[in-house]
């Protein structure tokens, strides 16, 4: 049985996230809709309407083909989200196609499950063991011995990190941007915060009809 349209769209629209490497995050800050109701609505676990599609398919500028055949028409950009293009990350910023190996490189492994799980999370980093990695000097300095970074998930997709068989790359703020490259070594923990999760919405049950009831 084919997928039904409201099917289709959400694949269009999971699609369209991941080809423009966007998480949950990303999208919550480009559309001023919660976190929390993008990923219901992504997963399924709430109706798509057409105001919801309206604003996703604006800030992930949507192609209007993809959306024709189904009868909906794609809002018009305003000058605010026409701007949206000139901040699109870098293309394949992360990779996903990737299995846990307990015998791998485990620090690049928890690194890439963060990005491809879209959460923030913390590096906490050895100070002396990061002295030529980019990092000014001032912020090693006053944050010796041990430098903790949080890498919030709605700016995961302009960190743009590159993995190497010693170190990862990583685009950092600062007083101003950084590219910093940090060996395996000098990451002391990586701390995962991912998201409350809801319980799942229990389906309203219809109302009772009355019944009769005889009383001897």
């Amino acid at each position: 049985m084919p997928d039904s349209p409201s099917a289709q769209l959400l694949n269009i629209l999971q699609q369209t996230i991941k080809a423009r490497n966007q998480n949950t995050a990303s999208l919550s800050q480009l559309t001023k809709m919660p976190r929390k109701q993008i990923k219901r609505i992504l997963s399924g676990q709430e109706p798509l309407t057409v105001d919801a599609l309206a604003i996703l398919a604006n800030a992930l500028e949507i192609n209007a083909e993809s959306l024709h055949r189904f009868g909906i028409e794609p809002p018009t950009k305003t000058k605010k989200s026409a701007n949206l293009k000139l901040a699109t990350p870098k293309e394949n910023y992360t990779e996903e196609n990737w299995t846990p190996d307990p015998y791998g490189n485990h620090h690049e492994q928890l690194m890439r499950m963060g990005f491809a799980l879209g959460i923030n999370f913390w590096l906490v980093m050895d100070t002396k063991k990061i002295q030529n990695s980019g990092v000014p000097k001032y912020v090693l300095e006053k944050h010796s011995p041990m430098l903790r970074i949080q890498l919030e998930a709605q700016y995961h997709p302009y960190i743009e990190p590159k993995y190497s068989q010693h170190s990862i790359s990583l685009r950092l703020s600062f007083d101003a941007l950084y590219t910093c490259e940090f060996p395996w070594e000098g990451i002391v923990q990586i701390i995962f915060i991912p998201p409350v999760q809801e319980p799942p919405q229990e389906q309203s049950q219809p109302p009772k009809r009355p019944t009769l009831r005889v009383i001897k």
